[in-house]
């Protein structure tokens, strides 16, 4: 191989990796969403004023 392929060969290598970088922190970014949507989601289950739903004697949710 000469010097210029294996440059070549380097160069694809490392936008590839970029590539995959760049899909992983979107699905990063995704995933911290969900977790903040779910966060609130049990935010609003935590708080008896924001969610009626009885209590047992324990204090834990009854369903």
């Amino acid at each position: 191989m000469t010097f210029q392929s294996v440059t070549n060969e380097i160069a694809a290598a490392l936008l590839d990796v970029e590539r995959k970088i760049e899909e992983a922190r979107r699905a990063l970014e995704k995933l911290l969403d969900k977790k903040e949507q779910l966060a609130s989601t049990l935010n609003d289950y935590r708080d008896p004023v924001a969610s009626p739903r009885p209590l047992t004697q324990r204090g834990a949710w009854f369903h």
